[in-house]
């Protein structure tokens, strides 16, 4: 009733107006409810999961395997150091490749040149 006095001020085509847009801001707010529920429902699964991670993962990070035997060597111990390793062999590498290019274009220039002059 409120809602209709209150529309009565306005003209027609405005008083649609502001009803189909109190309409899409009632349907907003339900959806946003509804959005509400679902991010709940991830935090929930989330937290189940870290917990599920958290009981296995002090096995892993200790250097143990799931049977409880200790390994060699922990998987986190020298990572760092390897991948330092792993960049530098990439940079070596790829400058050998382009010593190889550069060195295949004098050879290949210098042959052209030959043959312009003969």
């Amino acid at each position: 009733m409120r809602k209709r006095q209150y529309l009565s001020n306005f003209s027609k085509e405005d008083a649609r107006t502001i009803e189909s847009i109190l309409h899409c801001k009632v349907e907003a707010d339900h959806t946003n409810e509804e959005l509400r529920n679902q991010l709940e429902e991830i935090k929930t699964h989330n937290q189940n999961f870290e917990n599920l991670l958290a009981k296995h993962l002090p096995s892993i990070s200790n250097g143990t395997s799931s049977n409880g035997k200790t390994n060699d060597r922990p998987r986190s111990k020298n990572f760092v150091k390897n991948q330092k390793k792993g960049i530098w062999n990439f940079f070596l590498k790829l400058l050998f490749v382009l010593l190889i290019i550069i060195c295949f274009l004098l050879l290949t220039r210098e042959k052209m040149f030959y043959k312009k002059m003969y």
